[in-house]
């Protein structure tokens, strides 16, 4: 149905299109309908700049196809319009352009999280990612939280709780196995026994899930006494529970306890003291530990002289909990998360010592697998880190696949049994990879992601896909873009990016970029193509070739311009003549210019078809309307020689396309009082040939051939 696709664009009449349309656009029921296929009038959308006028989609889809090619790698494409073959008359603008698109499978991608994305990758793989995996495993959940915070400023709760869950997990899994420099320990089951993971732990519930909440607190300590509050110790319970012992130990002391009771002052003050020295490490923790928990059981003696039943039993609990008694922990708790917070904080802090109290804690308390957090966590903390690295892929690909290469990275991977346990993260890392050169402002971050797997094969197949089809824009890109391939050895890859960019340069009139590009590429017959194209052109023209100051200032001074391959400068000395010679003769030094028109006949591979453009300027020198010059016996041989050259190759190809060049040269010529329309050879196209070598020949006889 579809034509191929035009050879190239058309210049600065080319429209470029917006992205297509969405479902933000259209609406998300009549999205979902068109993409079901149903049979439904589709809604004309006027978008700024569009090819076909307002309400005249109809009337074009009678007489035109619309034909297109996607780019295999990237999220984008080109579209154009083809008559169909019934319809006659001419081709419009519109007709004549090009059209690219874009392409999108899932959600869009938002500036916001692109800049989360560029910033994780940079933490963790990029040039600013810590040596120490511990500290590089912190740098990137902040990277989480600080994008987490900026999306909430604007982002209902709904859409941003699959970023909230995988923050969960990622914390959950940084507390268990990355903690203080445990990663490749383990985690908690290690040999090592340390007493690091608490403070992290209680990171990650609080996170996960926010108690108290703030309302409670506000209710309870409002009332007057708050003591009296029903959920008085409710409140203080989950306060402790949730480690944040400073704002118990201030509700107590501001809880009109002593009010009450004042009886209970003694008690309270002791356990307001024993809430402010609870060991906060670094240190000899276990040490500090015991001897705080000595310290409850003296306090716990002294509960009986209180009168008040409720803040007898208020207290008894709360010390109860701090002193590790694991029913008193259940009771207090309702959920598997707060009950092993609190078991890890107050029974025994050490790491060593974590399975236990999970398994204590959900067997009190089962995991809510539907809570995509709970269940993520869970299986994270009982030691099965693939599901939870599974569960966190539902949540965030992006977290997930920079996760997973850190657990590689510690070793947390190698004990599943896998032949190459590297597969997990490279499979996670390719489809990031993937994902970011969807975005042109990702496709760096996407081939960096590439370059860290460790099976080179996919990313070296992905690469010689994408690298050729990439726009470059400067020399650095190309620089860059040559230094992965070299990289990756993709020989023939960086040949045919270096192809692509050569042709596209000439194709925009950047000749000596593309000139270098296929010296560059050892393309040295391209090379004579193109440098010999730039000389025929030239010579129709009669003029250098406008537009293209870099080889303007090349030509003129090659030692001002860098870096240009010696085969150009080879290649490229005939246009540089003619050039000088057009100058010359432009500014009446003619008889300077005479030797850079017969330097040019005493080329030895100067192709025949330009020996008849180059004949024809010698009309300058030896018609009847010019000055007479007096020609050396050697010139006079070489111009003798140029006729009998062109006069033997009659009848052949290269004199068709002489003849035909000849008539190029005068049908664009706009100056009536050029010589080439004062002598009519557009009629006549061999009968100045004729009278320039008349007049040569006449010259070199009077002159005689002999005596110079």
């Amino acid at each position: 149905m579809f034509s191929q696709p035009p050879d190239a664009t058309n210049g600065a009449d080319d429209y470029v299109s917006p992205d297509p349309w969405t479902a933000a656009e259209l609406g998300e029921a009549q999205m979902e309908t068109i993409l079901d296929g149903e049979d439904t009038d589709v809604p004309e959308v006027t978008l700024p700049g569009a090819p076909i006028p307002e309400g005249q989609v109809e009337a074009w889809q009678k007489c035109r196809n619309l034909g297109f090619v996607m780019n295999p790698v990237l999220a984008r494409g080109i579209a154009w319009f083809d008559a169909k073959p019934d319809q006659d008359g001419h081709a419009t603008k519109e007709d004549r352009a090009l059209y690219p698109t874009t392409t999108r499978v899932g959600d869009e991608w938002s500036d916001s999280y692109k800049g989360f994305v560029a910033e994780a990758f940079a933490t963790t793989l990029g040039p600013q990612a810590s040596e120490d995996l511990t500290q590089r495993f912190a740098d990137f959940i902040e990277s989480i939280k600080h994008y987490r915070e900026e999306i909430r400023k604007d982002v209902d709760t709904f859409e941003a709780e699959p970023l909230d869950d995988a923050y969960s997990i990622a914390l959950c899994i940084f507390a268990v196995y990355f903690h203080n420099g445990a990663a490749g320990n383990s985690g908690f089951f290690g040999s090592q026994s340390t007493y690091e993971v608490r403070q992290p732990l209680v990171e990650w519930v609080n996170v996960s899930e926010q108690q108290p909440s703030v309302e409670l607190g506000k209710e309870v300590m409002s009332q007057t006494p708050p003591v009296q509050h029903k959920d008085f110790w409710k409140y203080i319970y989950q306060l402790v529970c949730r480690g944040m012992l400073k704002q118990a130990a201030h509700c107590l002391q501001n809880s009109g306890a002593n009010e009450v009771d004042p009886s209970c002052e003694d008690a309270l003050q002791q356990t307001v003291d024993i809430l402010g020295k609870y060991p906060q490490g670094p240190g000899n923790v276990s040490f500090y530990f015991r001897q705080w928990h000595n310290s409850i059981s003296a306090v716990q003696n002294k509960l009986l002289r209180i009168n008040d039943a409720k803040i007898q039993r208020g207290l008894t609990n709360l010390l109860q909990v701090l002193s590790g008694d694991e029913d008193a922990i259940m009771s207090v708790n309702s959920t598997w998360y707060d009950a092993l917070v609190t078991q890890q904080q107050y029974v025994d802090p050490c790491d060593a010592r974590m399975k236990g109290y999970y398994e204590a804690a959900v067997a009190n308390y089962p995991v809510d697998t539907f809570t995509v957090w709970e269940a993520g966590a869970s299986n994270a903390i009982k030691g099965s880190l693939l599901l939870a690295i599974e569960t966190l892929e539902t949540c965030d690909t992006v977290i997930a696949a920079l996760v997973s290469n850190m657990c590689y990275d510690a070793g947390l991977l190698s004990g599943y049994g896998a032949a190459n346990p590297a597969t997990l993260p490279d499979y996670h890392l390719t489809n990031l990879a993937l994902q970011c050169i969807g975005y042109d402002d990702l496709i760096n971050v996407g081939i960096e992601v590439l370059q860290k797997l460790r099976d080179v094969a996919p990313a070296r197949q992905i690469l010689s896909l994408l690298l050729p089809r990439l726009p470059y824009d400067s020399a650095r890109e190309i620089d860059w873009a040559i230094k992965r391939c070299k990289q990756n050895g993709l020989v023939e890859v960086e040949a045919e990016i270096l192809q692509t960019l050569a042709q596209k340069a000439i194709h925009n009139n950047n000749n000596l970029m593309g000139l270098c590009m296929f010296a560059k590429n050892g393309n040295i017959a391209a090379l004579r193509y193109h440098c010999w194209k730039l000389f025929e052109n030239a010579l129709v023209a009669e003029a250098p070739v406008e537009g293209d100051k870099s080889l303007a200032d090349y030509v003129k001074d090659p030692a001002s311009v860098a870096d240009v391959p010696p085969e150009v400068a080879e290649c490229i000395a005939p246009y540089a003549v003619l050039t000088e010679y057009f100058n010359l003769r432009r500014s009446g030094q003619l008889v300077r210019s005479s030797q850079y028109l017969l330097a040019l006949f005493e080329f030895p591979l100067l192709p025949t078809e330009y020996l008849g453009l180059l004949i024809h300027q010698l009309i300058n020198y030896v018609s009847p309307i010019s000055q007479q010059f007096n020609f050396t016996t050697s010139q006079f041989m070489t111009l003798l020689s140029a006729f009998d050259k062109w006069d033997k190759s009659q009848g052949t190809p290269a004199f068709d396309q002489g003849e035909e060049l000849i008539r190029d040269m005068v049908d664009h010529s706009s100056d009536q009082n050029d010589w080439r329309k004062t002598f009519k050879i557009h009629e006549l196209v061999m009968s100045e040939l004729r009278l320039a070598r008349t007049s040569v020949a006449t010259m070199s006889s009077l002159n005689g051939l002999g005596g110079r």
